[in-house]
């Protein structure tokens, strides 16, 4: 069924991004005010982490949270995909990896869309 499908079919395109320099309470905020459960983190437009909600929440209830940055705390090994990517092995590394979301890039390591457990879960309700 999701043989020889493209993960550009399915991702979000544009996704909302953060910077290393935000708060954590700005990043959650945006979060919560776009609904959204994962934030690539970029600098000059390229790659550089990504943080959930789940961490996030977490890490408010440290009491130097007022303190941290993104950057001190986004996680630097990010699964990311370019958009040719089969959306079957997308997932499948997904499943194994035990990640939340595949951000894709391009080949300057821009963000240009984002995939997520979510999107993966409309995708079967609607099969």
């Amino acid at each position: 069924m999701l043989v020889k499908k493209k993960l550009e079919n399915f991702m979000v395109k544009s996704p909302y991004k953060g910077t290393p320099q935000m708060g954590l309470k700005e990043a959650l905020n945006i979060m919560l005010e776009c609904r959204i459960q994962h934030l690539p983190i970029v600098d000059v437009e390229k790659l550089v982490g990504i943080i959930s909600e789940r961490d996030l929440y977490a890490l408010t209830l440290l009491p130097m949270a007022e303190k941290l940055l993104i950057n001190d705390v986004m996680k630097r090994d990010v699964f990311v995909a370019a958009k040719s990517a089969a959306l079957d092995q997308v997932v499948r590394t997904m499943l194994e990896r035990k990640v939340g979301s595949t951000i894709v890039v391009n080949s300057e390591n821009e963000v240009i869309g984002i995939f997520t457990v979510t999107d993966a879960m409309r995708l079967l309700a609607d099969l």
